[in-house]
């Protein structure tokens, strides 16, 4: 339903990466209180990152909402609205100081090594995790790097990403605790039933609604056809013609059907131990951190 109201999001879920936001995102949109896009990751409010759909202003961005009906709560589900530097204050004067931010945490290391097989699964990653991690500074000035790869080059600052305390903290400091709501990867998913009623609650839609099912979606796998994975994923010839003739929210909801269709899941085997065991001494006092300033005991979900 278009009713010529601009529509604009009460709720945003930033992330973090391979947290199990995809999945959210569809729970979410079951929904018949709320309304999201076809697509999430429509990127806008980070502005020092380099992919937001080519959004020029804020009317481009709300024009994402427009189909949004009469009592439905809008909400936006972007995951580098957490890493980005701008994102959380851009919400805040674009948006209102009333918006609420929900942030889903999984165990740091377990995060990087299923990013790390994203990228490999979306062909952008041809180095093991190791040099992969080792890599990442160069790769941030690396200008032929961040033009030829695949989906969003920040997907490839592994320990950055992983490093949540900063991240999260900008969010508390400009919205306040209140207006922030974090969960923890690891519990959300072991009582769906019980954390999204809370999640409802906090939203400000009726916390009883329940699913008939819960899908698991964008699981670790590879893709059927890496030709049609070139389509939507590469900076190609065709990408930058539908960038000129369709607007921002068809050409998301267009890669997001892309996306879901030729996604396969395939089984990769455990990190190896030696290198959980250094990656967790690097990010222990991230998460120490981490601890104080949420208020939520890790120690025992993640290490």
């Amino acid at each position: 339903m278009n009713d010529g109201v601009m529509h604009k999001p009460c709720f945003i879920v930033v992330g973090a990466a391979k947290s199990g936001t995809t999945s959210l995102f569809e729970y979410l949109r079951r929904h018949p209180q709320i309304f999201l896009p076809a697509g999430k990751e429509i990127g806008y409010f980070a502005d020092d990152l380099p992919d937001n759909k080519g959004l020029k202003n804020l009317t481009d961005y709300l024009n994402f909402f427009s189909s949004a009906g009469e009592g439905q709560i809008c909400g936006d589900v972007t995951t580098a609205y957490l890493f980005s530097r701008t994102a959380a204050l851009n919400i805040y004067n674009q948006l209102g100081r009333e918006t609420k931010i929900i942030i889903i945490l999984r165990n740091p290391v377990d995060m990087i090594y299923s990013l790390w097989k994203q990228n490999v699964r979306d062909g952008g990653e041809n180095l093991s995790l190791p040099e992969a991690i080792e890599s990442a500074p160069r790769r941030r000035e690396d200008r032929e790097f961040l033009e030829k790869v695949q989906g969003s080059a920040v997907n490839y600052d592994y320990m950055n990403r992983a490093r949540y305390y900063d991240q999260v903290k900008r969010y508390i400091d400009t919205f306040g605790g209140s207006r922030v709501k974090i969960y923890i990867f690891e519990k959300f998913f072991e009582d769906l039933d019980s954390s999204l009623g809370d999640l409802y609650r906090f939203i400000g839609v009726d916390p009883d609604f329940r699913l008939d099912s819960y899908n698991v979606y964008n699981p670790a796998g590879t893709v059927h056809s890496k030709f049609l994975h070139n389509l939507y994923a590469r900076k190609s010839l065709l990408s930058q013609t539908a960038r000129l003739i369709l607007q921002p929210k068809t050409r998301a909801s267009i890669r997001m059907w892309l996306y879901k269709l030729n996604t396969k899941p395939v089984t990769y085997p455990e990190l190896d131990k030696e290198l959980t065991e250094r990656l967790r001494a690097d990010l222990a006092e991230d998460v120490r951190d981490l601890e104080k300033l949420s208020n939520i005991v890790l120690k025992d979900i993640w290490f």
